[in-house]
């Protein structure tokens, strides 16, 4: 998962991530245990369907380029993939 910086934008190789914890997380908050673990649990079903949209779009990007492959590759004398 990408770090996001101060701005907004993908932290790169030389920037400094913090990470804290779900204890901290909850402290800084200041919202009562309750109202904090529906609000993590909401922001952990976003984190689950972004990865698992980003694999989705991995894997029909990986089923496309096999096929190019054995497009490809056809004149060999095979498929690879299939």
């Amino acid at each position: 998962m990408a770090s996001v910086g101060k701005n907004g934008k993908a932290a790169g190789k030389n920037k400094k991530v913090i990470c804290i914890t779900k204890e901290e997380a909850k402290e800084i908050s200041g919202l009562a245990d309750h109202e904090f673990e529906e609000a993590y649990e909401k922001a952990s079903n976003i984190t689950e369907n972004v990865m698992q949209h980003g694999g989705d779009k991995m894997d029909r990007f990986m089923e496309h380029f096999a096929e190019e492959i054995d497009k490809w590759t056809e004149h060999f004398g095979g498929k690879i993939f299939k």
